[in-house]
């Protein structure tokens, strides 16, 4: 359309709404679209564990998280891949540095419970990384 030059508002040519059509009609399609995902490279080997290992960061700017795989062979060889990341810009109402770390860390948690449901590959404990002591003593404190 933008090719076309047509402003938002114009109605579309009849060939291009038909295709339009089509698109919608068979967007419920995807509805059962999957894709497997090979998490280990080709001649890796048999898989011996699998461990996930979060780490969260803030700044002023914003926070985030990601998500690795390690896996080990039988052989002993390590393999990390990316699973999954999120990142978003701090607040615009000023929030703490400690807030922002937490707030990440929570992150890293609600995503260490979405790929433990999703994920059917049988998982060791995980690990949280974060260089926030802020964060490591709200979680030492059991009085909160």
């Amino acid at each position: 359309m933008c090719r076309l030059q047509l402003g938002w508002d114009e109605e579309m040519p009849a060939n291009e709404l038909q295709q339009w059509k089509n698109l919608i009609e068979q967007l419920p399609r995807l509805a059962n679209f999957k894709l497997a995902r090979n998490y280990t490279p080709a001649s890796f080997g048999k898989v011996k564990s699998y461990k996930l290992h979060h780490s969260s960061d803030a700044s002023q700017s914003g926070y985030g998280t990601t998500t690795y795989l390690r896996i080990v062979n039988e052989a002993g060889e390590v393999h990390c891949t990316l699973m999954m990341a999120r990142a978003r810009v701090a607040p615009l109402k000023r929030s703490t540095i400690p807030r922002l770390e937490l707030t990440a860390a929570i992150v890293a948690a609600h995503m260490n419970c979405k790929l433990q449901e999703e994920l059917d590959i049988p998982l060791e404990d995980s690990v949280f990384w974060t260089d926030s002591t802020s964060v490591l003593k709200y979680l030492l404190n059991e009085e909160a």
